[in-house]
């Protein structure tokens, strides 16, 4: 959750429990985020902190 927020996204809604149903053994979760930006637009933001992040890891 923290990615999200660092990224300007508040999530409104998260649910850690909910079970994708092909593969019901795996507690995968979700998030729902307010309709401020498009899909690509919060991946992109979201990348960008995961990339630093990993940045800062290796070094």
């Amino acid at each position: 959750m923290s990615h999200q927020k660092r990224a300007g996204l508040e999530p409104t809604e998260t649910d850690d429990q909910v079970r994708y149903p092909r593969r019901s053994y795996v507690r995968s979760g979700h998030i729902i985020l307010e309709k401020k930006y498009t899909k690509t637009e919060i991946l992109n933001k979201i990348a960008v902190n995961l990339v630093g992040k990993r940045a800062k890891q290796s070094k």
